[in-house]
C-alpha cells in the first residue's frame, strides 16, 4: 500500500518530488477552497435531496437529475451538441418496464348479484394501484374481462404426482394463484421436504398458466410467509419495547445536570422510538405486493397481463363466491386434496399497460487541440441510485427516500468539479476529454455498456477511462485506487500528484468490478476506479449529505484533476497492460441482488441466492478500514429474479 508518497523500492523520493515540480495542479489555490467547498455542496444537496426521491432507474426525478447535470456542463463551458445538438444518449433498458398511466392499470372484481342474469355493477370492487394491486413486469400488457378460476399455487409436477389444473379449465380465463408450494412447514413435503423446487418460481407458475391458455394471471401471498414475517417483526417490536423500558429505568439513575448523559439518552430513545415507528409501518404491511420487477423481468407472454393484489380481495371473493377463504384452501392443499375450481359469477375487469424504461447518459467534452486531438480521455460517474429502495436496498422492507448521497452523488459532484476545472484552463488539452454522466449503473452497468457498444467517440482512439463511484466518505482513511497497473505509465504518473496533494491510497488489482470502469476494461482500456470505501449506509436510506466528507471529495477532485490533464498531454498515450490470469481468479465474482426481496419475508427456505446482504462483511467498512480490499457488490442483472421462488 502507498500511501502519499512514492515507494521507495520503484522510484526514488527526489525523483518523485523533480517530476511534480514539472506538472500543473488544478488544487484549489488562485480558486478559493471555500468557493469549491460551496460549490461541492450546493451540487450534492440537489442531487441528493429528497425531492430528486433517490433517482431511480425509470423515474422522473432521474431526468431532472440528468438536466441538472446538462445544464452544469453548459454552465463550465463545455461543448453540450453531442447527440442532435444535445448531450443525451439514450438508451430503451432491456426487459425494464414501468407501469403506464393510471387509468390504463385497473382491476377490478364483479360478482354476480343473487338471480341475476349479468353481474352487477354495484357488486364492482375497483383495487387502488400500488396499494391494493401491482401489475408484474413479469407479464404482459393487455385488457381483460374474463371468469375468475382458483389455480392453488398454480404447479402441474408430474414427478410429484401433483397437479392444480387437472380437471379445471382455465383456457381465457383469469386464474388466481398463491406463492410458492403446498407442504412448506412438512420436512417430509413432496416437493423436497422445506427446500423449494422449480415449481414455486414465479416465471414457472406464469409459463404453466399460459400453457393452459389462461388469459390473466393473479397472485396472492401464502399464509405461511405473511404470518413468519408477522412473527418476526412481533419479536422484534418486543425486544425494542424492552429496550425502551430499560432506558426508562436507567433515566432514574443518570444525572441529568450533566448534559451529555442526558442527550446520549434522549438520542437513544429517539432512535428506539423511530424503530417502533418502522416496525409498526412493516407489520402494516406483511401482506405486502412487489415491485414492478419484483418477479423478475421480461414478460412471459406479452398478452398475457400478471397482477399482484393483496389477499384481502381474494378472500372476499372467495368468501362471496365459495364460502370459504385462502387459509382453508391452503390448508386443503397442504393434506394434498384438490382446491382448484372456477369462482362461479365472478369476472375480472383489468388492464395493464407496461412502458418501456428510457434512460440516458449525460455526455460532454472539452475538444482537444494538435495532432492527438481525435484521441479521447473519458472521465465518468454513474448518476442514478435506488430511488425508494425495493429490490436495490439493503433494506428491502423500507419505503424509504434512498439520497445515494455517497452512491453517487459523490462521484458526480467530483466530475462536475473536475469539468469546470479543465473547461477554464487557458489552453486546450492535446486530446478530447469526455465527461459521461451514466445511468442504470445500478442495474447492471447498462448505461456504461451501451456507450461501449455505441461509442460517440471510437474506441480504439480511447485512451483511458477514469470513474468516480463512492468517493465522499474518505475521512482518514487511504483512497481505494483499482487499475494502476492497467496502463504501464500509471504507477509513475500518479504516484508524484497524490504525494502532491498529500493522498493517502492504496491499491487494488485489476481493472473489473462491479462499475462503469469494467464496461471499458473489457474493450482493452486502461482505467482507474477511484473509491472512498462502503460503509453501513450503502444502499440504505441512511446515506445522506450529512455524512459526506467535502474535504475528502475536492482532495479527490484535485488529484484527478491533475491526472486527467496529465494524460490528455502526455506525448504518448498510455499501453494497455491485461490483468494476470492468477489475479483474475482471485476477482469476487457477480452475486445478482435479489430483486423481489422486498415482498414478504426472505428466508433460507426460498431464497436460492444471496441477497448481497451478507457479503458485507468482507467489505472495507468505515468502522474496519483495514478489512480486506474488496469491489463493491454486483449489479442486479435484469433477469436476476426470473428463477426466484414466488415467495
Amino acid at each position: 500500500m502507498l500511501i502519499g508518497g512514492c515507494d521507495a523500492n520503484r522510484l526514488t523520493f527526489s525523483f518523485c518530488w523533480i517530476a511534480v515540480l514539472l506538472w500543473p495542479t488544478f488544487a484549489a489555490g488562485a480558486d478559493d477552497a471555500s468557493s469549491v467547498s460551496q460549490r461541492l455542496e450546493t451540487h450534492i444537496r440537489y442531487l441528493a435531496s429528497d425531492e430528486l426521491k433517490g433517482r431511480g432507474i425509470g423515474t422522473a426525478e432521474l431526468d431532472q437529475a440528468a438536466d441538472y447535470i446538462r445544464e452544469q456542463f453548459a454552465k463550465a463551458g463545455l461543448q453540450t451538441a453531442i447527440y442532435d445538438q444535445g448531450p443525451f444518449q439514450f438508451i430503451n433498458l432491456p426487459g425494464r418496464v414501468t407501469i403506464g398511466a393510471p387509468e390504463k392499470n385497473t382491476l377490478a372484481f364483479t360478482v354476480k348479484a343473487v338471480n341475476a342474469e349479468e353481474p352487477s355493477q354495484s357488486n364492482r370492487t375497483d383495487l387502488l394501484l400500488n396499494q391494493d394491486f401491482r401489475p408484474l413486469a413479469i407479464g404482459g400488457s393487455n385488457q381483460i374481462n374474463a371468469p375468475l378460476v382458483f389455480a392453488g399455487y398454480g404447479i402441474t409436477a408430474p414427478e410429484y404426482n401433483y397437479d392444480d389444473y387437472e380437471g379445471l379449465d382455465a383456457n381465457g380465463k383469469a386464474v388466481l394463484i398463491i406463492r410458492k408450494e403446498p407442504q412448506q412447514t412438512d420436512r417430509k413435503s413432496i416437493f423436497q421436504g422445506r427446500k423449494h423446487t422449480e415449481h414455486a418460481h414465479f416465471r414457472k407458475k406464469i409459463t404453466n398458466a399460459a400453457a393452459h391458455g389462461a388469459a390473466a394471471v393473479i397472485l396472492v401471498n401464502d399464509q405461511h410467509g405473511v404470518d413468519k414475517l408477522t412473527r418476526s417483526l412481533k419479536s422484534k417490536w418486543e425486544r425494542r419495547l424492552q429496550q425502551l423500558q430499560n432506558e426508562q429505568q436507567k433515566l432514574a439513575q443518570l444525572n441529568v445536570q450533566k448534559s451529555d448523559a442526558f442527550s446520549q439518552h434522549r438520542d437513544r430513545v429517539l432512535s428506539l422510538t423511530q424503530g417502533l415507528n418502522d416496525l409498526d409501518k412493516r407489520l402494516d404491511e406483511a401482506d405486502k405486493i412487489p415491485a414492478v420487477d419484483g418477479a423478475g423481468t421480461g414478460p412471459i407472454k406479452k398478452d398475457l397481463p400478471v397482477f399482484f393484489c393483496r389477499r384481502e380481495f381474494a378472500n372476499q371473493l372467495l368468501e362471496q363466491s365459495l364460502a370459504t377463504d385462502l387459509r382453508s384452501l391452503e390448508d386443503q392443499l397442504d393434506e394434498l386434496r384438490p382446491a382448484s375450481q372456477e369462482l362461479d359469477g365472478v369476472r375480472v375487469v383489468a388492464s395493464a399497460s407496461l412502458d418501456p424504461v428510457r434512460a440516458k447518459n449525460v455526455l460532454a467534452l472539452i475538444e482537444g487541440e494538435g495532432p492527438l486531438a481525435e484521441e479521447t480521455l473519458i472521465l465518468g460517474a454513474h448518476y442514478d441510485h435506488v430511488g425508494m429502495g425495493g429490490s436495490g436496498s439493503l433494506a428491502p422492507w423500507t419505503r424509504e427516500i434512498h439520497n445515494g448521497a455517497d452512491d453517487n452523488a459523490s462521484g458526480v459532484v467530483a466530475l462536475l468539479e473536475i469539468a469546470r476545472r479543465l473547461a477554464a484552463h487557458p489552453e486546450r488539452p492535446q486530446r478530447r476529454i469526455l465527461f459521461i454522466a451514466f445511468t442504470a449503473e445500478e442495474i447492471g452497468l447498462l448505461g456504461s455498456q451501451h456507450y461501449t457498444r455505441e461509442p460517440r467517440y471510437p474506441l480504439s482512439q480511447t485512451v483511458a477511462m477514469l470513474n468516480l463511484d463512492m468517493v465522499g466518505r474518505l475521512g482518514n482513511q487511504a483512497l481505494t485506487i483499482q487499475g494502476l497497473e492497467t496502463a504501464a505509465e500509471f504507477e509513475a504518473w500518479f504516484t508524484p500528484i497524490a504525494a502532491e496533494n498529500q493522498l493517502k491510497y492504496r491499491e487494488k488489482a485489476g481493472g473489473n468490478g462491479p462499475s462503469d470502469h469494467a464496461s471499458f476494461y473489457e474493450y482493452q482500456i486502461p482505467v482507474m476506479h477511484f473509491f472512498s470505501g462502503l460503509h453501513r449506509d450503502y444502499h440504505r436510506p441512511t446515506d445522506d449529505v450529512e455524512k459526506i466528507d467535502l474535504a475528502g471529495i475536492q482532495q479527490i477532485t484535485d488529484v484527478v484533476s491533475d491526472l486527467a490533464w496529465k494524460i490528455a498531454n502526455s506525448e504518448r498515450r498510455p499501453t494497455f497492460q491485461a490483468e494476470p490470469p492468477e489475479r483474475v481468479a482471485k476477482q469476487l465474482p457477480p452475486s445478482p441482488q435479489k430483486p423481489d426481496t422486498d415482498n414478504g419475508p426472505p428466508t433460507t427456505d426460498d431464497t436460492p441466492e444471496s441477497s448481497g446482504a451478507s457479503e458485507l462483511s468482507e467489505f472495507p467498512t468505515d468502522d474496519n478500514p483495514n478489512s480486506p480490499e474488496i469491489a463493491l457488490p454486483s449489479q442486479a442483472s435484469q433477469s436476476a429474479a426470473d428463477d426466484l421462488p414466488g415467495q
